[in-house]
């Protein structure tokens, strides 16, 4: 038989330490997500307005990029194979980049139903407005119409991020919770 003698002040510390610990679990179940979805969409934003997938981009046609080159004054220069603009056009997109709670927890990117401004298309002169995602899902994995090319830049920046920031936000909680012991 074992027999294990604790002296009170001992052990109201430790139990203390672990309500301590359990509270701090707790809050980082629901702080961290809402620190990785704010890290991905300032990743997001960061590698939008640097342009660094672009490299491996190409027009979609001769007219769009007149279009394009065109609706942002000059700004649509070619760099390489590629340019930083492909995913600018308006700022819509940009804008409304954001962190929002969905059924399963939080998320960064652009929350469903959001719609750009209107007057957004090469077809027409209309003032029709669009959902972003809509057009953020067509960049991101290409319509057939457009010969299957794709503009990827939400999954390759969540890649980044699955590699490097999402590890660096759990050894933080980690060290959080540790420092409650």
């Amino acid at each position: 038989m074992i027999k294990m003698v604790f002296k009170a002040k001992q052990y109201r510390r430790w139990m203390e330490a672990l309500s301590d610990v359990k509270e701090a679990a707790k809050f980082q179940e629901w702080d961290m997500p809402h620190r990785m979805a704010t890290d991905y969409k300032n990743l997001l934003f960061k590698n939008i307005t640097d342009g660094k997938f672009a490299h491996s981009y190409a027009p979609y046609s001769d007219i769009y990029l007149s279009w394009k080159t065109q609706k942002l004054g000059g700004a649509f220069r070619l760099q390489g194979t590629g340019h930083k603009m492909f995913w600018r056009l308006y700022g819509d997109l940009l804008r409304n980049l954001s962190v929002f709670k969905t059924k399963d927890g939080v998320m960064g990117g652009i929350k469903a139903g959001v719609k750009d401004s209107g007057f957004k298309s090469i077809f027409s002169k209309k003032r029709r407005s669009k959902p972003i995602a809509m057009y953020a899902r067509v960049m991101e994995y290409g319509l057939a119409s457009h010969r299957g090319k794709a503009r990827s830049v939400f999954r390759p920046t969540a890649s980044e991020y699955a590699q490097g920031g999402m590890q660096k936000q759990g050894r933080k909680a980690l060290r959080r919770i540790g420092a409650k012991w």
